[in-house]
């Protein structure tokens, strides 16, 4: 599973390449293809974006950016 960000970002370009479609149709091609995955990778990334980043900034009680996890290359 990707982190959250990067999930956020690839959820966007998945939209807009479905908006793309659907403005300029091409032939043998559906914009669902690009949607359905956007929306269903949407969900997950604002939910743990906007909780276990905004919670911490917010000084919400148990969340802490201590405990959050990190990803080395």
């Amino acid at each position: 599973v990707p982190p959250s960000p990067l999930r956020l970002r690839l959820c966007a370009v998945l939209i807009l390449i479905g908006v793309g479609l659907e403005v300029s149709p091409s032939p043998g091609v559906s914009s669902a293809i690009f949607f359905v995955p956007g929306f269903l990778l949407l969900v997950p990334g604002v939910y743990h974006v906007t909780l276990h980043l905004t919670a911490p900034l917010r000084g919400h009680r148990g969340f802490q950016f201590f405990y959050l996890p990190y990803f080395e290359k």
